[in-house]
């Protein structure tokens, strides 16, 4: 599947929902998915599965990824403000 999506983004390289099933395909490989998720939001800032898995994947990455989170919270909020995700759980 991982390869498929990425033959799919080579042919079309604005396809932003093969890099948000890419993102979701490479959990385990967090900064590649982080890269993958981010991409597939500022292509399509109404993509709010993207902006979901983005979030887990930033928290998924430990205390380096925490910090990440905050960095690009608040420019994904200004990317999407109808769809940002605002939400922590302690």
């Amino acid at each position: 599947m991982i390869a498929s999506y990425r033959k799919a983004i080579e042919v079309k390289s604005d396809f932003a929902d093969a890099y948000l099933n890419l993102g979701v395909l490479l959990k385990e490989e967090v900064e590649e998915a982080i890269r993958s998720l981010l991409l597939a939001v500022n292509l399509d800032p109404t993509l709010r599965t993207g902006f979901f898995q983005l979030f887990h994947a930033f928290l998924g990455a430990g205390s380096d990824g925490k910090t990440s989170l905050v960095t690009h919270f608040s420019s994904i909020c200004i990317l999407s403000r109808d769809y940002c995700l605002c939400g922590f759980s302690t």
